[in-house]
């Protein structure tokens, strides 16, 4: 009887192991795109457009970003205070047309927040010249999440 008791308890924790290790796995992976995807640091409250000019191009991993190994941030200028952009993956930017390089003006509607100090736009659509690229959906969902 204790045996099968023993075994039951045992057969329980593992249950309990695998599966905390399989939710804690797929909370990381969320995580993983930090800034990149995750809604968590987008307040629709917030929401701007704003007229920046780019003074560098920074792709991978930032301080407050250190999962995100593929994003594209751009230190900028908007309307005349420093800022820095979280746009999205390096490949998806790619794959739309659009790069970016210093001394351009780009127009960018997002989420305005303070992150780690740093004063900080998550940026859910672009503007440059004609073209327009949506990057988050109203609520701060990445578009790109749908292309996997």
């Amino acid at each position: 009887m204790r045996t099968a008791l023993g075994s039951l308890i045992l057969v329980a924790v593992c249950a309990l192991v695998v599966s905390a290790g399989t939710a804690e796995g797929h909370g990381h992976h969320h995580k993983r795109h930090h800034h990149c995807s995750a809604p968590r640091d987008y307040d629709p409250g917030t929401i701007g457009t704003h007229h920046c000019t780019v003074e560098s191009v920074e792709e991978g991993s930032m301080d407050h970003c250190r999962e995100c190994r593929q994003c594209v941030h751009l230190a900028a200028r908007c309307e005349g205070k420093l800022c820095r952009i979280h746009l999205g993956p390096a490949g998806f930017l790619r794959d739309q047309g659009w790069t970016f390089e210093q001394g351009q003006t780009i127009e960018v509607t997002g989420s305005l927040l303070v992150l780690d100090g740093t004063r900080s736009l998550v940026a859910s659509g672009l503007k440059r010249d004609d073209s327009t690229l949506q990057l988050r959906d109203d609520l701060g969902r990445p578009l790109w999440s749908d292309r996997r």
